[in-house]
């Protein structure tokens, strides 16, 4: 479910609580915001997290957790390998709105790596999250979270 043009990105560089934490921005322009419950914008976890959202009634949701700030380039993720781990409503586990890490999948170069448990976050890491919801013809973003900044204890 890769929705972007992939760049090379720095596994070396950690995501850092974004500047603008306390606006309430969507990550996609011009689609409603997802208001998140857990994991808080600069929450301590533990390896496995529990993510929850105030659900959207969509068909089409995806979770992301990445190990680098998204990159948003004309309505896409850029750095579309920073995403390592995924939920998406296609899957079958957890429901919209809470979904826990084992529901997920681990997601290399872009890609949902399916048919065994994701592996735990490193501890010490910090990573984000986002959400977002497509149209029922899964061709528009139509609401998406703001970027959630998290470390793992």
């Amino acid at each position: 479910m890769c929705i972007g043009c992939s760049i090379p990105s720095d596994p070396r560089v950690p995501p850092t609580a974004p500047a603008d934490s306390t606006l309430p921005n969507p990550i996609f322009p011009n689609s409603d915001l997802i208001d998140v419950r857990t994991p808080k914008l600069g929450d301590t976890v533990t390896s496995t997290p529990t993510f929850t959202w105030v659900v959207t009634g969509r068909k089409y949701v995806y979770l992301g957790i990445f190990s680098q700030n998204l990159v948003i380039k004309d309505g896409n993720i850029a750095n579309i390998n920073a995403n390592i781990w995924a939920w998406h409503s296609g899957l079958g586990t957890g429901r919209e709105g809470d979904v826990s890490f084992s529901g997920g999948v681990d997601v290399v170069n872009g890609e949902l790596q399916t048919g065994r448990l994701p592996t735990a976050l490193i501890s010490g890491n910090s990573y984000v999250w986002a959400v977002w919801a497509w149209n029922d013809d899964g061709t528009e973003i139509k609401q998406s979270s703001k970027e959630m900044f998290f470390v793992v204890k």
